[in-house]
């Protein structure tokens, strides 16, 4: 017997661009608020203040509660069995996020015409860089220009403005808080996971819902199948002055993932009310249809011009 917990549809953005009057991930205010003084000089970490993405919500919590909050997590790490150089690197990692979050660009004329991005405040991007410990320029290039490669093997270099820079600045601080979290997540899993023996050293890779590791499924077998319980957890409907792309998704997610488990809980289909699967084959005929009765006066209309 084990578990298994997927990852659906992260609010990335709220690492860059959080909701209005909301705060952010409650971890960065712990980093922030509870690293200890070598640990903030170490990470580059600034006030709390200094961060527009660690907005004060409900207000701002005393600086001894932020440290017990970090110190909880980093138990919280230690007991899921991430060890010290591991903790380090998320630490990193959180701080490469806000470094980001205060990268700003400045855009110029170029020798070609074209805007050109430049940081405004190196010193931003070096505490960046030295979170990713990699060279400032190396985390520069793919800010600041995008690369083209050509059929015939020839590599194009296009510079960008500062509205594209900033953009894929935010980019970048989503993915590295995806990466950490998936990490965090595949930690618990391999711990999870009942089928093992010896928890995360023994299991480094979760299993499945629906299949259970075994001697003969280690060796190459195919897993055997198993029955298991799924925990749906709803995302909250919420309408905005100004509802993001990332919005609309999670608004539109609870319908979608809980139609599954409505149709198996329903009775089971009787001549007057046709199964989910037949309702679904009418939906994409009914599709079909309309696709090639707009299509069908343009094809008509097309032969009398060959013609």
């Amino acid at each position: 017997m084990g578990a298994n917990i997927r990852t659906y549809l992260l609010e990335r953005s709220r690492v860059v661009r959080p909701p209005h009057k909301e705060k952010n991930y409650h971890v960065l205010y712990a980093l922030v608020g509870g690293a200890t003084p070598e640990e903030t000089q170490q990470l580059g970490l600034l006030a709390e203040e200094q961060y527009d993405v660690l907005a004060e919500g409900n207000g701002r919590v005393p600086q001894k509660e932020r440290a017990e909050e970090w110190q909880g997590v980093l138990e919280a790490l230690s007991d899921i069995g991430f060890s010290n150089e591991e903790t380090v690197a998320l630490a990193r990692a959180l701080s490469c996020v806000l470094a980001l979050t205060l990268l700003k660009f400045d855009g110029k004329d170029g020798d070609e015409g074209n805007r050109c991005a430049e940081p405004r405040d190196p010193a931003t991007l070096a505490r960046a860089a030295s979170c990713l410990q990699v060279d400032e320029q190396w985390l520069l290039r793919p800010l600041n220009s995008r690369r083209t490669y050509l059929m015939t093997g020839e590599m194009y270099v296009k510079q960008l403005d500062e509205v594209q820079a900033a953009d894929a600045a935010d980019a970048l601080a989503k993915a590295v808080y995806g990466r950490m979290f998936d990490a965090v997540v595949r930690r618990i899993n391999a711990l999870l996971d009942g089928g093992g023996a010896g928890g995360a050293a023994a299991s480094p890779k979760a299993a499945t819902p629906g299949t259970s590791r075994s001697p003969a499924a280690a060796a190459g077998a195919p897993p055997k199948e198993a029955p298991f319980i799924g925990i749906l957890d709803i995302f909250g409907f919420e309408s905005f002055e100004t509802n993001s792309f990332e919005q609309i998704c999670i608004n539109c997610a609870p319908p979608a993932r809980h139609l599954p488990i409505s149709d198996n809980r329903r009775p089971p289909p009787t001549a007057h009310r046709p199964s989910p699967a037949r309702r679904h084959a009418r939906c994409r005929a009914r599709m079909v249809c309309t696709t090639h009765a707009r299509l069908a006066p343009r094809t008509v209309s097309a032969r009398r011009r060959r013609q």
